[in-house]
């Protein structure tokens, strides 16, 4: 649609008023930034600041326009809950702005606590079913990890301490896994495993490795092989499934710490929860006082079981229709060399970045120009990359949700240690295999907000339904070969105040080069020291790199045709996903918009 600016200034004043009504109604807010905040939205904003890494938030500021995640909202959930604010995940993506929250926040009641020895047989949530349905060679190393650089001398007594802390506190670092028969006839089981909390936190391992003597030139190769026999270290049977190490470097370079944690107990939230709170420990601990972590919110234990309830609800059964879909017209991958092995061994990267100025106008501009959250646009990019590659308009990706969702009253998971990852197929119908940026925008956010849940239906449906015929239909869908995981902002992941910096060091590999990658190619994103980052993860066995390439270009390309096209100045048009009811595209709401200023001008 054209100069809306123009067209609008043709209006008689009351025709104007309706039209910008009709505006802000799309976006579910209305302007309110002169009046003193309250006491809650003043601390809201702080909170808002702190985790979206601004210097100031208006009251009327969107969270997700100024690039807020998933991810960081429950960040926010968390932060506001020991400030004494209750809000929930589901009211912050109703209400975007710290007004309008705040209007709907409660006094926090005390924190949902398991304070009681929790211990025994655990369910096995639907991500972990996935991951034991992989099969893998060796299940034991399959990780999550990171490197962070010391910013003091070390006390390798007092971390040890702080790591044995962790290990008493969250009670995911106590879960064991055991192979078993049949699975179905197991409590708990699933893919032939089942899980059980250990009573006691077995003492967690601190390697102390020097790096001292090695060459500056050896230095990151001898770090990388030291840390990956660290991460081949794990036993998710016997334990430990949290190691570190601490790694005396040469060349005047501070110390680096090494964290691994298997995957099956920790997600992309549980490891920042995990690292503020060893911050918080071992600073305590340095300074001669006690650790006094946060409270405890509602244990793995307990919310493994209340989903495993769920599965056999009403309210699931009525998801299926929008998952089990039998007009599926999208096509495999095509790969330039058939019948090649997909194994860690022969995983290999692409990167894509955008510069520093590009990533500020990614996260805090174009959002509220597009009208569109952040991780709609990341997957508008794949979807219109990925058509661009294969010829085809149907896309159908599997995507990594955080899989906290408010689902049962009374339960609050956003300090919980586990993997609650939900992953789902999302299929995208683009008028054709080429469509513009804008068009696959708007095909993206139409598919994404159809999803209820966050997409937790989905895993749910296909590993735990109780009806036979709707887990048989869910399991023979089909799979994406494409999956996209947006891990969100990471610099605030390790706060300013503690002892440790992201390092920029490889920390060894993560997985047993035998294990098989469940994708084809695989996405991950991620803003870490202010540029935005996308890694495409293949196998070099059945494509190439320069095949590669050419896909991570496409998405880069698109990304930053969105971008320009959020430079245009305000006021901007609505999309089709303001209006879910109506069902049009882009070109007949414009048409619609049109006829009403066309109608209406002097």
């Amino acid at each position: 649609m054209t100069d809306y600016a123009t067209r609008l200034s043709a209006l008689s004043p009351e025709k104007r008023e309706l039209f910008e009504l009709l505006m802000r109604e799309s976006d579910g807010r209305g302007r309110d930034a002169d009046r003193p905040p309250t006491a809650v939205e003043a601390a809201l904003a702080t909170i808002w600041a702190e985790v979206l890494g601004v210097e100031s938030v208006g009251l009327d500021d969107d969270f997700f326009e100024l690039g807020g995640d998933s991810i960081q909202c429950i960040q926010i959930v968390a932060k506001a809950r020991r400030k004494g604010v209750r809000i929930t995940t589901s009211a912050l993506f109703e209400h975007p702005t710290v007004a309008a929250v705040a209007a709907v926040a409660t006094r926090a009641e005390s924190p949902v606590d398991d304070t009681a020895p929790v211990d025994g047989l655990v369910p096995l949530t639907p991500i972990q079913r996935w991951f034991f349905e992989l099969d893998l060679p060796n299940p034991h190393h399959w990780n999550q990890s990171v490197l962070l650089e010391l910013r003091t001398v070390p006390d390798p007594a007092r971390l040890r301490e702080a790591l044995q802390t962790l290990a008493r506190h969250h009670d995911a670092l106590r879960l064991r896994f055991e192979p078993v028969g049949v699975a179905s006839s197991v409590p708990g089981g699933g893919g032939g495993w089942r899980q059980r909390l250990a009573p006691d936190a077995v003492e967690v391992p601190l390697t102390e490795v020097d790096l001292s003597h090695v060459s500056p030139a050896a230095l990151e190769a001898a770090l990388d092989r030291e840390a990956t026999r660290i991460q081949a270290s794990l036993d998710v049977t016997h334990g430990p499934v949290l190691a570190a190490a601490l790694f005396a470097m040469a060349g005047g370079e501070t110390p680096r710490l090494l964290l691994v944690v298997h995957h099956l107990v920790v997600d992309a939230v549980s490891f920042r929860i995990l690292l503020e709170d060893l911050g918080a420990a071992y600073a305590a601990l340095c300074g001669g006082g006690t650790p006094a972590l946060p409270a405890k919110t509602t244990s793995f234990a307990t919310w493994a079981r209340r989903i495993e309830a769920h599965a056999a609800s009403d309210a699931l059964r009525a998801e299926a229709p929008i998952w089990l879909r039998d007009d599926d017209a999208s096509a495999g991958l095509p790969v330039d060399t058939p019948g090649g092995r997909n194994d860690e061994a022969s995983a290999r990267e692409v990167s894509v970045a955008l510069t520093a100025e590009e990533t500020r106008v990614l996260l805090q501009q174009v959002p509220t120009a597009l009208r569109a959250r952040i991780g709609e646009l990341l997957l508008a990019a794949v979807v219109r990359a990925i058509a661009l590659w294969t010829g085809n308009p149907r896309t159908r990706l599997e995507v990594e949700g955080h899989g906290r969702e408010e689902l049962f009253s009374g339960i609050d998971v956003s300090r919980t240690v586990g993997w609650f990852t939900s992953l789902y197929p999302v299929d995208v119908d683009l008028i054709e295999p080429a469509p513009t940026p804008l068009d696959a925008l708007d095909a993206t956010q139409q598919a994404l907000r159809r999803l209820p849940q966050g997409g937790v239906g989905y895993g749910m449906l296909r590993f735990l339904a109780r009806d036979p015929a709707l887990a048989a239909r869910a399991r023979g869908e089909r799979r994406a070969e494409v999956s996209f995981n947006y891990l969100g902002q990471l610099d605030g992941a390790v706060a300013p105040a503690t002892p440790f910096a992201a390092a920029r060091e490889r920390g060894g590999s993560s997985y047993d080069p035998r294990n098989t990658r469940p994708h084809l190619l695989h996405g991950v994103a991620s803003t870490l020291g202010g540029c935005f980052r996308t890694t495409w993860i293949y196998s070099n066995a059945l494509h190439r790199r320069e095949t590669v390439e050419r896909v991570a270009a496409g998405y880069l390309d698109t990304l930053r045709q969105l971008l320009a096209a959020g430079a245009a100045p305000e006021p901007t048009s609505p999309g089709p996903a303001d209006f879910p009811e109506a069902e049009l595209t882009r070109d007949e709401l414009d048409r619609l918009l049109e006829r009403m200023l066309d109608g209406e001008e002097a």
